[in-house]
Formats: structure tokens, C-alpha cells, sequence
């Protein structure tokens, strides 16, 4: 079955870069017979002219496995092999293809969940290990030990991850840091567990990226992935391209490569301001006692969502301390008491769009404003952040603001800007805090700030 789709509507404008997932049924332990699959798929997406193809994770043996001694028959070393039988492919079509395998390192005998990039030569021009190992891999594959890795290209860099080291924001920003346009992403994610869509275009728009996510099809030895999807998404987080199939399938796209996203995110990046994201808070000891956290506690949490009316603070105060006793009295109705109330970002003024308008809303911190907040803290014995525009002797700041019963507990000044922000609003120098409330340490971020670091 193959499937065409593109995403290059204007063809004198735009630079078409044809590319193919191969969307495959792999069956568990069965090295030959998927091999000899995925070399005629890669070889017709090839003849069609698709410049990168991508397949699979774990492509030529399947995913369960649930010892070294259950995997070793298969596995093998990059190169190998598996690599030269598809660098024969790309070297005859003077293509780039990507490909899943169990690897066994050749001088120390561990064993990885890798993928390797071929390229028109024939060769292997970059290899991953798994950074992630996820259900049940870590029976048999090491934690991968290589950076991740960008092969320069004449469409641009391409990146490679493996499936759900997708989860965490770093390696894709580690990738486009190191000038990826594209990001590979051989993937074995069933459709029932945590639908990788988001986390996909969350890796797309925050970094500027196209992300090409080849998914499987068929039953593993314990997961069916015959409604599993492969994407193609755009550097705006769309998903462009979205197919599943129960047959196996070439899904083709068309990528248009114009002026790179990835620079205007990349240079709204601060990273003086990331000096804690640098370090790792993990532990096996008593994470509270290393740490120094507040004693863990449940706790409820009401995020109180509404429409500011622009530019009337008066009103949206009265708004927002209305909604909180709401939230408090519908809570008392199940008997439950709130602890922290979340208002959204510029709650007492709605956005706004030029200095203008900022001036005439915007004070102090504390103010009138923090005051009139404070009171209800105290009433309800409850903390409340809220979003509101504060001016200081040097400017205007998109800030938030977190008042507890006590007083204000601390603020955040907005550190990346959005474009509307800019407009208006210096950006906050101070980094990213935390304080600690009786039942948490909590952090603090607005709107923009969720696309970085």
C-alpha cells in the first residue's frame, strides 16, 4: 500500500524535498523475513525518489524482549550487516535512510536499542543509542552513551532520536542547537499508550523542526500497533501527514525547505538565564532531605480560567476574588478545601498590545493590586498566583505574582517575550524561581516561556 501526501502547495516558491516513512508490519524475532521486507519497501520508496526514508525502530527483529539472552541471537554492530545491506540501497539511489536495530557494541558486548543513518555513499554517517529505554527495554539495552547526533546535509541537518526519548524537550533542542532542520524519529508507540501526537508537535514548534515519526503497524510479541500512527509535522506543530494502517505501508511527503524556523525560536533563547535547568535533582537517597523540599503533602489545586475585560482592572479583579470563592465554596460542597488558586497570565488587564495601553494598567509590586489578593488569601488560608503587568523605576514586566496568607511569597518577571510582549515589556532577567509552600515547592512560568529552553 502506499500513500501520497505533500505539503509544498506553492512549487515555484519553495524548495520540494521528497521523503518516505515506511510504515511496516514487524514481526517479533523474525530477522530475515523483516529484513527482506523493509529492503524491497526501502528499494520502491527510493525508485520513487524519496531523498530520506525512514524506518522503524527496533525494524529488523521487533520490540519485546526480555533478556540480553532473548535478543542476542539478533542482535549485531553498526556497521554491520543490516546497515550494509540498506547503505546498497542508498548509495544506488543517493538517498538518506534510517533504520531501528538491536546493537551490539563490538568491544564491550552491551547491548543498545540504536538506530543508524545511512547515507549516499553507502555508509553509516551517524548512530543513536536510545537515551530512554521504555517498556521493559532496560531487560536487555543499555542506557544509550552517544550525543545526539546531526549529519549536514545539502537539505540541512538532520537529526536522530529514538521514540520516546520524544518525551523530554532536550534531545530535539539538542539537535536543532546543533543546526538539525529535520528530526528522524524511528518509533514502535502503540496507540493506547500516551498518544505520541503531542509530544511530537510540542518537538516540532518548539524547536522550528519538520519531524518525521515513522511508526509501525502489526502485533509484537505483547503490543498491537495496527492503529499506531506515523506523522510528518511541520515547524508550526502541525501534523501535516498523520496515517495508520494496518498493511504495510510507504507513506510519501513532500517537505517544503524555505527560510529555516529554527533561527527565529533558536535566537529568542536566554541562556543566561538557564543555570538551574542544568542541574540534576534525581537521587536514590531521600530526595526531600538532599534537597532540602518542604515535607510532601497532597494538596488541591484549582486553576481558574476566564476572559479578562481589556484594559479594566477594577473589573477583573472583582472577577478573579468572585471565581475564588466559587472555587472555594463548590469545593466545600465535596468536602475539600483548596490550597493554591492559579489565575491565567495578565488576568487583571488582558493582553496588551503597546506601551500605552501597559502604562495605564501596569504597578507595582507590591500594590493595590497584590493587596486586594493578599485580603482573600488571608480569608480563604489559601496561595494564589495571578498575572498582571508590573512597572518598576526601569520598566514594564509581564509578570506573576504568588500571595499566600502571610504576604507575597515571591514573583516571576516573564524571561522570553512573545512577539505581542515585545511590544510593551522588558524581559525578566532574574531566571526561573521556585518557593516553597507548606505542601510543595512550586515553580513559576508564563505563556512563551513553555517553548524553551
Amino acid at each position: 500500500m502506499i500513500a501520497n501526501y505533500s505539503e509544498c502547495t506553492n512549487k515555484i516558491s519553495c524548495t520540494d524535498l521528497k521523503v518516505a516513512l515506511i510504515h511496516a508490519s514487524i514481526s517479533w524475532k523474525d530477522k530475515d523475513k523483516n529484513t527482506t521486507k523493509l529492503l524491497a519497501l526501502n528499494e520502491e520508496a527510493a525508485r520513487s525518489g524519496a531523498r530520506i526514508i525512514v524506518n522503524t525502530e527496533l525494524a529488523t527483529t521487533g520490540y519485546a524482549f526480555y533478556s540480553r539472552k532473548d535478543v542476542a541471537p539478533m542482535v549485531e554492530s553498526i556497521p554491520g550487516p543490516t546497515t550494509e545491506a540498506f547503505g546498497r540501497i542508498a548509495r544506488a539511489h543517493g538517498c538518506y535512510i534510517c533504520i531501528g536495530l538491536p546493537e551490539r557494541d563490538i568491544n564491550t558486548g552491551i547491548f543498545y536499542n540504536s538506530a543508524a543513518l545511512l547515507g549516499p555513499d553507502g555508509g553509516v554517517v551517524a548512530k543513536y543509542r536510545k537515551l530512554s529505554p521504555a517498556f521493559r527495554e532496560n531487560l536487555w539495552a543499555a542506557k544509550g552513551n552517544l550525543p545526539v547526533p546531526v549529519v549536514h546535509t545539502e537539505f540541512g541537518g538532520l537529526g536522530l532520536v529514538i521514540c520516546a526519548d520524544s518525551y523530554s524537550y532536550r534531545p530535539g533542542r539538542i539537535a536543532a542547537l546543533q543546526g538539525a532542520r529535520i528530526l528522524l524519529i524511528p518509533a514502535n508507540w502503540p496507540p493506547e499508550h500516551h498518544n505520541p501526537e503531542k509530544f511530537w508537535r510540542a518537538r516540532a514548534l518548539e524547536n522550528g523542526l519538520y519531524i518525521l515519526a515513522c511508526n509501525r503497524t502489526g502485533r509484537d510479541r505483547v503490543m498491537d500497533c495496527r492503529f499506531a500512527q506515523s506523522y510528518i509535522i511541520n515547524p508550526e506543530g502541525e501534523a501535516s501527514v498523520q496515517v495508520s494502517s494496518s498493511e504495510d505501508t510507504i507513506i510519501y511527503g513532500t517537505l517544503s525547505l524555505g527560510a529555516s524556523a529554527a533561527q527565529d525560536v533558536l535566537c529568542l533563547r536566554r541562556p543566561q538565564c538557564y543555570g538551574n535547568i542544568t542541574l540534576d535533582p534525581f537521587s536514590h537517597l531521600n530526595i526531600e532531605l538532599l534537597l532540602g523540599l518542604p515535607k510532601a503533602a497532597d494538596f488541591t489545586a484549582a486553576t481558574l480560567q476566564f476572559r479578562p475585560k481589556p484594559l479594566d482592572v477594577d473589573a477583573n479583579v472583582k472577577r478573579a476574588l468572585q471565581l475564588i470563592d466559587d472555587a472555594v465554596a463548590r469545593a466545600a460542597e465535596d468536602q475539600q478545601s483548596i490550597d493554591l488558586v492559579v489565575l491565567p497570565e495578565l488576568s487583571t488587564s488582558g493582553p496588551l498590545f503597546d506601551l500605552k495601553e501597559a502604562e495605564a494598567v501596569s504597578e507595582e509590586i507590591p500594590g493595590n493590586v497584590t493587596e486586594r489578593f493578599l485580603e482573600k488569601a488571608r480569608e480563604k488560608d489559601l496561595f494564589i498566583v495571578l498575572g498582571m503587568a508590573e512597572k518598576d523605576e526601569e520598566g514594564l514586566y509581564n509578570s506573576s505574582v504568588l500571595i499566600g496568607p502571610e504576604g507575597i511569597v515571591g514573583k516571576y518577571r516573564n524571561v522570553h517575550l512573545s512577539s505581542r510582549d515585545l511590544n510593551w515589556a522588558l524581559a525578566g532577567d532574574g531566571g526561573f524561581a521556585a518557593f516553597d509552600l507548606p505542601f510543595a515547592r512550586i515553580g513559576m512560568l508564563i505563556g512563551h516561556d513553555l517553548i524553551f529552553p
